[in-house]
């Protein structure tokens, strides 16, 4: 089963996205990241629950550091 996240992202500027890309490639997480009409959707794959944990703990660990928040 996928899952899927929408995010309300009101701004053009493409950072963000790029920002979940990368924390996405260094957890090993199969999914995709697209940005458009307001909103940037996450597509995972949840079969690999040692990358979704990794995925995770980067959150958490790099989220606190966001302008976004």
């Amino acid at each position: 089963m996928a899952i899927k996240q929408v995010i309300k992202y009101s701004s053009d500027n493409k950072y963000f996205a790029g920002f979940l890309q990368a924390i996405m490639l260094e957890s090993g997480i199969d999914g995709s990241i697209t940005q458009a009409d307001g909103s940037i959707v996450l597509r995972l794959n949840e079969s690999d629950e040692k990358a979704l944990n990794a995925l995770n703990a980067l959150t958490s660990k790099y989220f606190p550091h966001s302008l976004f928040l």
